[in-house]
């Protein structure tokens, strides 16, 4: 169950609240140190797993990656590499388990960071938003999606062994422009969620 919450801020207080966190981060931003160095790109093998009407979908379809997120969602001590993937009118996710050895930079052309074994997840939506946390506090890394301009999130809740429940969606008042976890001072799991309509304002969700 969620509880929902809507703030008052006008869309004048709200760019400004965005542009003093983007400012601030710039701020912030370490300088590189000496030596540190970025190699080439390189595309992380798939080898693709779900249900077969859906393997079917991605076969027919184009599939346009848009998004992506990393967390312990096995609880293995690796970071798991989860995808969000534009197909036909909804989207998908693929999941992919990290190695416990990661490669050096130089050698990931031949070794990849991640297994190859990528398991596809139907979210019914482009996942233009992808984020992880723990939303409901069981101590298992969760995945909340949306789409820009949509007027609902999805919640696919973790078991902790790298497999998700969807949720029903829940509305929110606008339309969708922004999203992030955030913890409160007080320990609460929050969902903010940038939306414009008339006015803009924040939503915040919060999960029992």
């Amino acid at each position: 169950m969620a509880k929902f919450f809507q703030s008052s801020l006008s869309s004048t207080t709200l760019a400004i609240a965005f542009i003093g966190s983007v400012l601030i981060a710039q701020a912030q931003k370490p300088a590189l140190r000496p030596g540190t160095r970025f190699g080439p790109s390189h595309v992380v093998p798939q080898t693709q797993h779900g249900p077969p009407a859906l393997l079917q979908r991605l076969a027919q379809g184009n599939p346009s990656a848009l998004s992506v997120t990393a967390a312990d969602f096995f609880q293995d001590g690796t970071k798991t590499l989860v995808t969000g993937y534009a197909l036909g009118s909804g989207g998908v996710v693929s999941v992919q388990d990290g190695l416990q050895i990661l490669p050096r930079v130089e050698e990931m052309a031949t070794k990849p960071a991640f297994q190859s074994n990528a398991n596809y997840i139907d979210v019914g939506i482009r996942p233009d938003f992808l984020k992880s946390a723990d939303v409901n506090g069981d101590a298992h890394q969760d995945l909340i999606v949306a789409s820009r301009e949509g007027t609902s999130i999805q919640v696919l809740l973790g078991d902790g062994h790298g497999n998700f429940t969807l949720r029903a969606p829940i509305p929110v008042k606008g339309q969708i422009t922004a999203l992030t976890p955030i913890r409160s001072v007080t320990g609460q799991r929050l969902i903010a969620v940038g939306v414009c309509g008339q006015s803009c304002s924040v939503n915040l969700i919060q999960f029992d």
